[in-house]
This record gives structure tokens, C-alpha cells and sequence, in this order.
């Protein structure tokens, strides 16, 4: 079985050049106020954005959801992954939001719960409904 690459499905279904994947990743998964200095720094000193781009990249080459957590331990550990800005301003990409991409994309088909476990391959629906008093009433 061939399966497609998160990079591959996110280009076709973001009508995105694969040119275009790993800028265009980086910058939607990084936290909101960061992405203005990510900018500065891609034009003027690319090697700060290592860690996110190896991380970009690695999770690019993922066809499985469930493989996702070993790329982000991977990205924790990195030794780039340093640093008062990195870690107190949070100038760097967000694991939580390129999980949510990775998610969404890789399972397109699939409905989407926020309440689904972290660990969870198939993201499943939570019913809200409330459920019935199996207690038995006293006095």
C-alpha cells in the first residue's frame, strides 16, 4: 500500500506549490505573535529556524498520525531548540497547531473532535448527550 506523505496531501488539498510546503508550514503552525519575527529571521539568519524547519520537514515525511509524537520528542530535544527567545517568547513553531494540521490533513474523511485523546490515531466523537443515573435511589 502506497500511502501519501503529509507534505504531498497538504500541498493538493492547500492548492500549494511542494516548493512553497515548508515556508507555508512553518508559518501556519507557529505561535501568532511569533510569525512576524519568523519572517525577519528566514531573510536575514536562517540557521535560528533550524529546529523548525527539521521539524517541518520530518513531520512532512509522515503518512501515519500516530508517528507524530516521535517527531515532536525529536524536535524537543533538538539542539537548536534553545534559548530566551525560543523558550520564554515562543518565537518558534507551536507542536500543539502542526499536530492539528497533521491531523486534519492526514484525516481529511474523519470528523474532527478536540475532545478525541492527544493519542488518539482516528480522531472519534465525544457524545455531549447526558448520561443516565444508574445510582440507585435511596430513601
Amino acid at each position: 500500500m502506497n500511502e501519501k506523505s503529509f507534505a504531498y496531501l497538504y500541498c493538493v488539498q492547500n492548492d500549494l506549490e511542494p516548493t512553497r510546503y515548508e515556508r507555508e508550514v512553518l508559518m501556519r503552525a507557529a505561535y501568532p505573535h511569533a510569525r512576524p519575527f519568523l519572517w525577519l529571521l528566514m531573510l536575514l539568519k536562517p540557521e535560528c529556524l533550524a529546529a523548525d524547519l527539521d521539524f517541518v520537514r520530518a513531520v512532512g515525511d509522515l503518512s501515519r498520525f500516530r508517528d507524530f509524537d516521535h517527531e515532536k520528542q525529536a524536535y524537543a530535544h533538538h539542539p537548536g531548540n534553545r534559548g530566551f527567545f525560543r523558550m520564554n517568547c515562543y518565537i518558534r513553531v507551536s507542536s500543539r497547531a502542526l499536530r492539528r494540521m497533521v491531523r486534519e490533513t492526514l484525516h481529511a474523511n474523519h470528523p474532527i473532535d478536540d475532545k478525541a485523546p492527544a493519542d488518539s490515531g482516528v480522531p472519534f466523537k465525544v457524545s455531549n448527550a447526558p448520561q443516565a443515573d444508574t445510582q440507585p435511589k435511596i430513601g
